[in-house]
């Protein structure tokens, strides 16, 4: 089934720059640590998000539209 805008979903997701390659944010642990991103005062897994409501950038949102669940 493939996501829409308005869906809830859980997603886990390593956000880098096109450009550089440069890791800015992650729901998983070890590439936080692995990066220098990781915060000892943060939550890492899957993230709660309704999409297209704007709680990641606009560009990963748009991504996950037609996105089929469960896959990568």
């Amino acid at each position: 089934m493939a996501v829409k805008a308005g869906d809830f979903l859980l997603v886990n997701f390593t956000l880098k720059v096109k450009e550089s390659g440069e890791t800015v944010d992650t729901t998983y642990d070890a590439v936080a640590k692995d990066t220098h991103l990781h915060r000892e005062d943060s939550i890492y897994g899957p993230r709660f998000i309704i999409l297209g409501e704007g709680w990641l950038p606009k560009g990963l949102e748009d991504s996950l539209v037609g996105a089929d669940v469960g896959k990568q």
